[in-house]
């Protein structure tokens, strides 16, 4: 969980909320993201949504808390620019 909110932290992420299989990712507007792979995610990402103010919008595939996490990190490295890498 730590190692998820710094890079949120890096990122420009100002919050996540999952509620069930249904997450939101609220950015900031000086977030490190690279548009073309955001749009990439939600084109390919069937039900995803980015909406104008900034929130990533996506279903999640398991609940279980570890998957969870491996797959928020995971998003955050692909969308994040190359700005961020997990050990």
């Amino acid at each position: 969980y730590a190692e998820l909110k710094l890079a949120s932290e890096r990122v420009g992420v100002a919050g996540i909320d999952r509620r069930r299989d249904v997450v939101h990712i609220k950015f900031t507007e000086k977030a490190v993201v690279d548009p073309e792979k955001l749009a990439q995610f939600v084109a390919k990402e069937r039900g995803a949504q980015f909406t104008p103010a900034g929130v990533l919008r996506f279903q999640l595939k398991s609940t279980r808390p570890e998957d969870v996490l491996g797959r928020l990190k995971e998003l955050l490295a692909e969308l994040a620019a190359g700005e961020l890498s997990f050990a």
